[in-house]
């Protein structure tokens, strides 16, 4: 438990043979595990290599440094994720940083279920929204004692105006309640069908979207490899947590 405790865990997909994407990126690694699997990937602190930015498989932004005594705990945005690194090396916040993750340093274990689980964004009127489309859910709720005010900012159950650069809320939805559609404008997000997997009643299709996401869906009807869809998803099957 140790382990995962400190390290990054990362939901994503094997794409083909030792090969797996998640976090923006693809990646060899040593499970054998088959083309297609829902994954969840542990990759440690210390296992992350920080390199400059045109050097790396995925590219962020240094947020947060920290000196441990003996390393520097370097916390890097990228995209809609963020790295934890541990590196003898000092960096500042606001570098731009590449990162490389070699196979050993990925550790793959298969996912449980096939839940999607993404981060959505609080904006400036403190509403959740995805993908700069708003999310009839409330924010209030999720915080301990929340209050909203009538200028629309939200209290803590101290009193304190949350502050929404340090909390992360996580949304999670089930497969089977995500809808194709070929009308791609229907769809909170757009993607394209990356891979398909015939389950005995119906198809298992893994969706790859522009905020390089993937999302599993079950449909029972046959769609392409390739095909470009959009992904309709009711805010009310949604499930809401807060990640500090």
């Amino acid at each position: 438990a140790d382990f995962i405790g400190e390290s990054n865990i990362f939901s994503g997909i094997m794409t083909g043979k030792l090969t797996t994407r998640f976090c923006g990126g693809e990646y060899t690694c040593v499970d054998d595990v088959p083309e297609g699997t829902h994954i969840t990937a542990v990759v440690r602190p210390e296992d992350v290599e920080l390199t400059r930015p045109e050097n790396g498989t995925i590219r962020g932004v240094v947020t947060a440094v920290i000196f441990k005594g003996m390393h520097y705990e370097i916390t890097i945005q990228s995209g809609k994720n963020e790295i934890v690194a541990r590196s003898t090396k000092a960096a500042n916040v606001g570098d731009r940083v590449g990162i490389c993750l070699e196979p050993d340093g990925i550790h793959i274990m298969i996912a449980e279920d096939h839940t999607n689980t993404f981060q959505v964004d609080i904006n400036k009127d403190y509403r959740l929204e995805y993908n700069g489309q708003l999310l009839h859910a409330s924010l209030t709720k999720l915080i301990k004692g929340g209050k909203r005010q009538e200028d629309g900012t939200i209290l803590d159950a101290n009193g304190e105006i949350i502050d929404t650069g340090r909390i992360r809320v996580m949304a999670s939805i089930q497969p089977e309640d995500i809808e194709l559609t070929d009308n791609q404008e229907e769809g909170l997000i757009q993607g394209n069908i990356s891979n398909l997997i015939y389950q005995g009643s119906h198809y298992l299709y893994i969706i790859h979207t522009e905020l390089e996401q993937d999302f599993a869906v079950y449909d029972e009807d046959l769609w392409n490899m390739g095909d470009r869809v959009g992904l309709i998803m009711p805010t009310e099957k949604m499930s809401f947590t807060i990640k500090k």
